[in-house]
């Protein structure tokens, strides 16, 4: 699943029409509301934009929908090798622009750039799943963040067949939504962002929690940093309608 739903909560869950021509791609996606031009409220994924976003303010999360997890988070943190050099990730098909590099042990960002990377910068090949370093990081202890396309036998393993009772938006243009008051621990968040515990958390493109304040439209702070040993972000949220 999206979300961890053991350790997630929602004051409240709602019904909501979901905007036509929109789709609800995966579960825990952020959602805002929009007019829907009939006089009523309607709901679809957030996209970062300030003016779309913020119109009618956040709903909340998608706690239903009609498919599987199209993309997954992951946390990983791996050795430069001596000389610097290319380092598998344990994924390929990685997604564009989800990708975040950490150098621990030098406590500062690495910048993507085209291979082969100058010192403090790191360079991917999407398909791959690789990443090159310099060899100024030769030895370093690097976090590397991203988001991949899992293959249909691994979400089958993985996460299993719907429940019918997962296809509402199939059936009746319509999402069930957790909002009010609560916490969410979701793979759905912007894995290029940096996370700190006490952080805002935005509304982001593709309906992706983020710390990039671009939207303007704040849904929580941050109560837990993914990680190697927990890839999921863990969101406070209140007053979502």
């Amino acid at each position: 699943m999206a979300f961890d739903l053991n350790r997630s909560y929602f004051n409240d869950l709602r019904e909501r029409p979901v905007l036509d021509g929109q789709s609800i791609a995966e579960e825990a996606q952020v959602l805002v509301y929009v007019d829907a031009g009939d006089g009523t409220l309607a709901v679809r994924p957030s996209d970062g934009t300030a003016g779309t976003d913020a119109a009618v303010g956040a709903a909340g999360f998608a706690i239903t929908d009609a498919l599987k997890l199209v993309t997954k988070s992951v946390v990983e943190e791996l050795v430069v090798p001596a000389g610097g050099g290319v380092v598998s990730l344990r994924n390929t098909n990685l997604v564009t622009g989800s990708t975040r590099a950490f150098d621990v042990t030098a406590a500062s960002a690495l910048t993507l750039a085209a291979s082969p990377p100058a010192a403090t910068q790191y360079s991917v090949d999407l398909a791959a799943g690789t990443v090159e370093f310099n060899v100024a990081e030769a030895g370093n202890t690097v976090r590397v963040s991203y988001r991949y396309s899992p293959t249909l036998e691994e979400l089958l393993a993985t996460e299993h067949e719907r429940s019918i009772n997962n296809r509402a938006q199939d059936l009746f243009s319509q999402v069930s939504v957790g909002c009010m008051e609560g916490e969410i621990f979701t793979s759905m968040y912007d894995s290029s962002q940096a996370y700190a515990v006490g952080d805002a958390v935005y509304t982001g493109a593709g309906g992706l929690a983020t710390t990039d304040a671009t939207s303007t439209v704040q849904i929580g702070v941050v109560s837990q940093v993914p990680s190697v040993a927990d890839g999921l972000l863990g969101i406070k949220f209140a007053n979502l309608a």
